[in-house]
């Protein structure tokens, strides 16, 4: 819906993301297809602290398989609606798979 710029009913983009994480969805949801929501959902302007939460939690569940593109994904959707990414997405991430013992991010 993004990619077409469908922004006619922020409800039901929100409703059909809330399938996914309020269902056993949840369990099969990678976490390049969390970070493509909220990349969508920056696109079309759509802010929900509870959905942003919601899809960070499936891609810090499953940390090991994301990869930078997904956590530039996420960083860029929370950003573009003014929501504050979880600093925990970048730092572990950052931790696990490039080696690094420590990161902080200054945030304003």
């Amino acid at each position: 819906l993004s990619k077409v710029d469908y922004a006619d009913d922020p409800q039901l983009i929100c409703t059909l993301v809330r399938v996914i994480t309020n269902s056993n969805l949840k369990q099969k949801c990678t976490s390049q297809e969390a970070a493509n929501c909220i990349y969508a959902l920056g696109r079309l302007g759509v802010r929900d602290q509870e959905l942003f939460s919601a899809l960070s939690s499936i891609i810090k569940n499953q940390i090991h398989d994301a990869n930078s593109q997904a956590i530039a994904n996420s960083l860029w959707g929370h950003d573009v609606v003014g929501l504050p990414a979880p600093p925990e997405l970048l730092s572990v991430w950052a931790r696990d798979t490039l080696g690094m013992d420590t990161y902080s991010a200054k945030y304003d």
